[in-house]
């Protein structure tokens, strides 16, 4: 399991985008979801709400992830120090990369939903109500996955220090 995990972590939104399609494909011969389409308007209040939600959502990630960075700060690089607390240990170079390196693809996620959600928001009298609903199904389970994503991370970080 914990494998698996790693392995998602480290090509997040690669595996993100699979899940997104194969989701729809599914959907469109197994019928997983029967949508009751509500009408345009409706639906573009929601992408108005998913740019919010996108861009509020990546301020908290890059929030915690100042927090991580000021944690690293004050933990000292020196090995044997490192063998008395597990914090410290979980900070080394290597592993503090890997976790930076969540914290700033859920970002870019972010941002990128918060880009094709206001292009979908201002393009909408081009995109059919039907796409509109599809872009905002998708949109919310990206940002649940990437929320989901740092928060596993986070919630390891304070784990491990209490």
């Amino acid at each position: 399991m914990k494998k698996t995990l790693d392995f998602y972590i480290n090509n997040a939104l690669f595996f993100d985008s699979v899940i997104i399609i194969a989701l729809w494909f599914a959907n469109s011969y197994l019928t997983i979801f029967d949508f009751t389409i509500a009408i345009k308007k409706d639906n573009l209040d929601i992408v108005s709400d998913t740019v919010s939600a996108s861009i509020s959502l990546a301020g908290f990630i890059l929030a915690s992830l100042t927090v991580i960075a000021s944690i690293r700060s004050n933990i000292t690089n020196r090995p044997q120090d490192a063998m008395r607390n597990p914090l410290e240990m979980f900070f080394s170079d290597a592993n503090y990369k890997r976790v930076v390196q969540v914290f700033k693809d859920a970002i870019v996620e972010l941002v990128l939903i918060f880009i094709l959600s206001y292009s979908v928001w201002v393009c909408q009298e081009n995109i059919d109500n039907y796409t509109i609903v599809k872009w905002i199904i998708s949109a919310i389970l990206l940002i649940l996955l990437s929320v989901m994503r740092t928060l596993i991370v986070l919630f390891t970080i304070i784990k491990i220090d209490s």
